[in-house]
């Protein structure tokens, strides 16, 4: 997940994705706050890296996000190069 997150009380926003990077083709959004990776809560942005590092390629994980009102769950998946 290329993203900057400002931190802000449980979870992260994310503020900027990398163009056609994984994480934005799954579909996450600027603006989302980012609560869970699989069955991690998020707290600090480092808490999203470090969840992310300890995947490998093939596999797939869920995304809790906050977007607006309504709860969405994106899965992302690891190609050669994931996670940076």
């Amino acid at each position: 997940l290329e993203a900057e997150a400002k931190e802000e009380g449980g979870g992260v926003f994310v503020k900027s994705l990398e163009e056609n990077g994984p994480a934005a083709a799954a579909g996450v959004q600027v603006g989302d706050r980012l609560l869970k990776v699989g069955e991690r809560a998020i707290e600090r942005a480092r808490d999203v890296q470090r969840e992310l590092r300890r995947r490998k390629e093939g596999d797939e994980t869920k995304l809790e996000l906050q977007r607006g009102e309504e709860k969405v769950t994106i899965a992302l998946s690891y190609g050669a190069e994931e996670p940076k």
